[in-house]
C-alpha cells in the first residue's frame, strides 16, 4: 500500500516538474480555415474571395486576386487576446498562383483597438517569395507582443504595387512561451 502511495505522489510531483514544459497554445482565431467563408473575418476592400480551388485542405481557402497596382486586397481577423511580454508565432500556407506580393501580417493591438506601430524591419509579415514556386508551403514569423498590446490581429494583404493570386489556408496564431 505505502509503494502506491509513493508512486502516486511521484506521478504528481512529476507533472508539477513538466508543466511549464507544455506544448505551444494556439489563440483561438475564428475561423482559421476559411471553412465558413470569411466568417471572423473583414475583407474592407470587398476583392478576395473564399473559394474551393483555395483550398490546401477541407473545402474553402482564401484567394487574393488583386491586379490594381494602385489599391490593394485587405482582410483581417478578428482580435484574440493576448499578454504583453510574450511571444507569439503566425502560422500559413500559401500558394503563389500567378505574379507576387501578398502576406499575412501579426498585428498587435492597444487597449484602445489602435494598431501598435513597428518599423518596416521590424514588421511580422510572412508570405510567398517572388519566385516561380506554385506550389502550397509553409511560413511562419515569431515576434514578443509589446508592453502595451492587449490584442493581436491578422492581415491577409497585397502590397499595392504587386498584383498576383494568392490563396491562404490553415493560419495559427500561437503563443510560444
Amino acid at each position: 500500500m505505502n509503494s502506491f502511495l509513493f508512486f502516486q505522489l511521484g506521478m504528481a510531483a512529476l507533472v508539477v516538474l513538466l508543466a511549464p514544459l507544455q506544448a505551444d497554445s494556439l489563440l483561438p482565431l475564428k475561423n482559421s480555415n476559411f471553412e465558413a467563408g470569411k466568417s471572423g473575418w473583414t475583407d474592407d476592400k470587398g476583392s478576395s474571395e473564399v473559394v474551393a480551388d483555395a483550398a490546401r485542405k477541407g473545402s474553402g481557402g482564401l484567394r487574393v486576386d488583386d491586379g490594381d497596382v494602385v489599391n490593394y486586397v485587405r482582410v483581417i481577423s478578428e482580435s484574440v487576446s493576448v499578454i504583453p511580454g510574450k511571444n507569439y508565432r503566425l502560422s500559413v500556407a500559401a500558394r503563389q498562383n500567378s505574379g507576387h506580393g501578398a502576406n499575412a501580417i501579426l498585428w498587435f493591438l492597444d487597449e484602445e483597438g489602435e494598431l501598435i506601430p513597428a518599423a518596416d524591419d521590424q514588421r511580422l509579415l510572412v508570405g510567398p517569395p517572388e519566385d516561380e514556386d506554385t506550389s502550397w508551403r509553409e511560413f511562419s514569423v515569431a515576434g514578443v507582443a509589446p508592453a502595451n498590446a492587449v490584442s493581436a490581429q491578422v492581415y491577409i494583404q497585397s502590397n499595392r504595387v504587386a498584383v498576383g493570386v494568392i490563396d491562404f489556408d490553415e493560419i495559427r496564431l500561437e503563443q510560444v512561451d
